[in-house]
């Protein structure tokens, strides 16, 4: 099973290459820095948590390259990735040598989390038409592998073209970093079962543009279990094993109770916040509540039933100091699943 962390930071938050050493330290396999460019200030968290606006931790995101380069050089062993890179609001040419650039400078370490963008606001002021971000993606991605695998690479598509270029350094891993998409819409889940080595499965933001507490609600046992199956079915459409695609599930809230009781009060508050009963709580896939013994049984059978092979614990909204939280996740559960 392989367990990361996905850093989102604050003022207060130690910085990157901090981050990366306590993580390593600890023993995480990854760890992952979220992107946006731009929040527009009239978008809102769907999450029910202080006065509706948008959380510290959210708002304050730096560049997720120049975050893992000072990662890279502080550590030697942990793996490190975008969680996750907004492809069509980058120019893929740039992407690709950013991205080949740290897998080189970190002997092989890079894992590239992408996504097609959730937030309608902010995808159109970045140039990019909302509803055609999936064909735009995929049309970067591949000519993006062209350029890490090819010697002379050439590309003609719709949003991009190149003639015969050479891109230099090639990534150290071949024949490109590991790629996990991350996403809930059919669109998505289509450019992952022919593009992804892992796929990372959250609510679908739809054409809205943005995540509602609806998505959220929607997001359950049953809904994570068939969008995987439909990612499988395309993948094999796209004649590939569909077991070569494997299962990311991020928490986005971690509680450890002390009891089976305060387990129970804790599902029971926080489910009306989401409009759901205090069970489907228990059972989120964006969520964890239980005491150590109950989530490290949780997990067991995300794993089983849901076919996850990687859990990324997200350090938004939890309490305390990132060094206590991971280091509490690591000793209490992590090393029990």
């Amino acid at each position: 099973m392989k367990i990361g962390v996905l850093a989102f930071t604050n003022e207060e938050t130690p910085d990157p290459a901090t981050v990366a050493r306590k993580c390593e330290e600890v023993g995480f396999e990854s760890l992952f820095f979220p992107e946006h460019p731009i929040i527009p200030v009239e978008h809102r968290t769907p999450y029910p948590l202080g006065d509706g606006k948008i959380p510290e931790p959210y708002a304050h995101m730096p560049d997720p390259f120049i975050t893992l380069a000072l990662a890279a050089s502080a550590t030697k062993r942990i793996r490190l990735g975008t969680g996750i890179c907004l492809v069509p609001e980058r120019d893929p040419i740039m992407l690709a040598k950013e991205v080949a650039t740290i897998d080189y400078y970190s002997g092989g370490r890079f894992i590239f989390g992408i996504g097609a963008g959730w937030l309608a606001d902010e995808t159109e002021i970045m140039g990019v038409e909302f509803k055609k971000r999936w064909e735009v993606t995929q049309e970067y991605v591949m000519a993006m592998k062209a350029l890490w695998t090819e010697r002379e690479a050439s590309f003609s598509g719709e949003y991009v073209r190149f003639p015969k270029v050479k891109s230099y350094p090639k990534p150290v891993q071949k024949p490109h970093p590991p790629i996990i998409v991350g996403g809930g819409g059919k669109g998505l889940l289509r450019i992952a079962a022919k593009h992804a080595d892992y796929i990372n499965i959250i609510p679908d933001a739809g054409k809205p543009g943005k995540i509602s507490l609806d998505s959220i609600k929607q997001m359950n046992d049953d809904a994570f279990r068939a969008k995987v199956s439909f990612v499988r079915e395309e993948a094999k459409k796209q004649g590939r094993n569909p077991a070569a695609i494997k299962i990311s599930n991020v928490l986005f809230t971690v509680t450890i109770t002390e009891s089976r009781e305060a387990t129970r009060k804790t599902a029971e508050t926080m489910a009306p916040m989401f409009g759901i009963t205090a069970d489907a709580m228990l059972h989120s896939p964006m969520s964890l509540i239980g005491t150590p013994e109950e989530c490290v049984v949780e997990l067991k059978r995300r794993a089983k039933e849901w076919g996850v092979g990687q859990f990324v614990f997200s350090s938004f909204a939890t309490s305390g100091p990132f060094e206590k939280h991971i280091q509490r996740l690591k000793e209490q559960i992590l090393a029990h699943v």
